[in-house]
């Protein structure tokens, strides 16, 4: 869980792009953080994208806060950051990580969003030895000892470490997530708009075959997919990570369309 050196790395952030049209929403999954898109963020923003990271409620604080928040006020959160960027740029896209690509489709589905970007979203889980034993690095291991993996597991996970009585307070929190994929699952019909979907085969949580669910579902989309190999859930190889960033420009440059003049 979050040290002294890494904990202040879970805020917000907004990078404006002066004379931009288009914005750039990014919602992080579950335990997750706006850091994780620290690198995309700053290619977009390279590319003229003016780029927004919120921080979920119950995100970036104690383990007790964490346990008291709902997964309406998560939605909520995303609903206001994309009302704000709404108002100020004419195209709008989401990019959401984990159960941050399913709150990204409920809110395209409800509103005027121009795309979205989903990263290992879950349609089915994959949860296992591999998962447990990673969480136990992370949440009892000595940082010093960390390989790549877990050291960007830790970094990334914004809910610190609390006292034990507390962690069954959180299987609500968790109950919210399938919940938010059954919902997912309902609406995917309705999408309109353009979808990128990139999973990784080596995700220890999120089947890689979420995509198919996603491709077979999406009937009134156009979707593009991007099957990784060397990346987890949470750990992106540099290789890769530096090809999505790519990939995730070009998709929003292709289906960025100037609006009709009055």
């Amino acid at each position: 869980m979050p040290d002294q050196q890494t904990e202040h790395l879970h805020k917000p952030f907004l990078y404006e792009t002066a004379g931009s049209k288009t914005a750039v929403l990014m919602v992080h999954g579950i335990f997750g953080s706006p850091i994780q898109f620290e690198a995309i963020a700053k290619a977009l923003g390279d590319q003229g994208f003016t780029v927004m990271g919120v921080l979920l409620p119950g995100h970036g604080g104690s383990a007790r806060d964490f346990s008291k928040t709902k997964s309406t006020e998560w939605r909520q959160e995303v609903h206001r950051a994309f009302l704000y960027l709404k108002q100020r740029y004419e195209h709008v896209w989401l990019i959401g990580h984990s159960m941050g690509g399913l709150l990204a489709i409920i809110e395209a589905v409800g509103y005027d969003a121009d795309g979205v970007v989903i990263i290992s979203t879950p349609m089915r889980l994959k949860l296992g030895f591999k998962a447990l034993r990673l969480s136990l690095k992370v949440l009892l291991g000595n940082p010093e000892h960390d390989n790549e993996i877990v050291h960007s597991y830790r970094t990334t996970n914004s809910i610190q470490k609390g006292p034990v009585w507390v962690y069954p307070l959180w299987m609500p929190r968790l109950a919210g997530v399938l919940g938010l994929m059954r919902e997912t699952r309902r609406v995917l019909g309705q999408v309109r708009v353009p979808v990128l979907c990139i999973q990784s085969r080596r995700d220890e949580t999120v089947s890689w075959k979420s995509q198919k669910i996603f491709v077979d579902r999406l009937k009134a989309a156009s979707v593009e997919t991007m099957l990784i190999e060397q990346s987890w859930h949470s750990y992106f190889h540099p290789d890769e990570l530096e090809i999505m960033g790519k990939k995730i420009n070009r998709f929003l440059e292709d289906h960025t369309i100037p609006l009709p003049k009055e």
